[in-house]
C-alpha cells in the first residue's frame, strides 16, 4: 500500500471573506456565513449552546431566504419546523433567529412584526 507523503510547510485553510455585520448586527453578506457564525451570534447574544431544534429553524430560514428572500412569521417558522418548542423559547423572538441565522437586514416593515 503507497504512503502519500505529508505537505511540507504549513497548512492554512482557504480564505473567507471577512465577516461584516451592520449596526444592528445583522450579517451584512449572508453569502459569508458558516455554521461558526451562528455559533458566535447565540454565544453573544445569550442564546445558548444551538441544539437539533435551533439547526433546524436556521438552516429552514437560511434556504427560504436564500431561494425567495423569504420572510417567516414566527408561527410559520414554528410550523415549517415541526418545532416542539417555539421560536420565542429558543432564539427569544424571530428577529433574533434571523440574525442567528446569519441572514440581513429584512427591513423596517419586516423587523418590526419580527420582535
Amino acid at each position: 500500500m503507497a504512503t502519500m507523503a505529508r505537505p511540507q510547510g504549513r497548512y492554512e485553510a482557504p480564505l473567507h471573506p471577512p465577516l461584516q455585520f451592520d449596526a444592528e448586527g445583522f450579517v451584512v453578506d449572508p453569502c459569508t456565513w458558516t455554521a461558526e457564525t451562528s455559533r458566535m451570534i447565540a454565544e453573544l447574544d445569550d442564546v445558548g449552546p444551538l441544539g437539533v431544534e435551533h439547526w433546524r429553524m436556521i438552516w429552514h430560514l437560511r434556504a427560504r431566504y436564500l431561494l425567495g428572500c423569504t420572510l417567516l412569521g414566527v408561527r410559520r417558522l414554528a410550523e415549517d419546523c415541526q418545532a416542539r418548542d417555539s421560536v420565542r423559547e429558543l432564539f427569544g423572538s424571530c428577529r433574533e433567529a434571523w440574525r442567528v441565522a446569519g441572514l440581513p437586514d429584512p427591513g423596517t416593515d419586516a423587523k418590526a412584526v419580527m420582535d
